[in-house]
């Protein structure tokens, strides 16, 4: 017995080394709603990529959004809405650089923090570049500014439709990087947070007025 006791030492040691290397291995990643609109925040430095395609170089977080090229960009009417959910159009995805913390600067928006692992980020990262559509010179194509002054929106490489709208977009990007979520049943803002809330951390909650990312 005396000699199995350092056996069960160390085996614990090993198990609780690996449980805690594994949590401070995480990256994050928040989720964030206006209610209607889904889009991921990162820490800009996670992902160059994607933050050189702002002009702000001393952003904090870089947030991600997608949708149809032109109901994402333009006034809302009743035609742009009936075009993007009834057949296939362009997409587009908005980069915005963020300072300060996101609970700063998004304060009415619903804000959930997520850890992944580096393998499932890395998978996350990887999709969100290969959204990007590119021109003849390998540079992301540029569909102007975007909502802050400092935000751009970029064409991307899939197109947006009926159910796949921004929340599910949101989800299947989670999926990826190893979250628990069915893409299927996060048509909504709500679905998709009904469905992380319990795997993360809420930082804030929404009210009015809605921010606009």
């Amino acid at each position: 017995m005396l000699l199995l006791r350092p056996f069960f030492l160390c085996t614990t040691a090993l198990l609780l080394t690996e449980f805690f290397s594994e949590r401070a291995a995480a990256e994050p990643v928040w989720v964030v709603s206006n209610g209607f609109h889904t889009s991921l925040g990162f820490r800009a430095r996670d992902v160059p990529q994607l933050a050189v395609l702002t002009p702000d170089r001393h952003a904090d977080y870089v947030l991600i959004g997608w949708g149809d090229a032109d109901f994402y960009r333009y006034p809302a009417t009743a035609w742009l809405l009936i075009k993007a959910v009834c057949w296939p159009t362009p997409g587009a995805l908005h980069v915005v650089p963020v300072r300060g913390p996101l609970t700063g600067t998004l304060r009415n928006s619903d804000i959930i923090r997520l850890d992944v692992t580096p393998a499932g980020f890395a998978k996350m990262r990887g999709r969100l570049v290969k959204h990007l559509a590119m021109d003849e010179r390998n540079a992301a194509v540029s569909l102007g500014n975007g909502y802050v002054e400092t935000s751009r929106f970029y064409l991307s490489r899939e197109s947006f439709y009926f159910p796949k709208m921004c929340n599910m977009w949101v989800a299947q990007t989670l999926r990826i990087g190893g979250v628990r979520v069915i893409p299927g049943m996060a048509i909504s803002a709500q679905c998709l947070q009904w469905q992380i809330g319990p795997q993360g951390r809420r930082l804030n909650t929404r009210r009015r007025p809605l921010d606009a990312f």
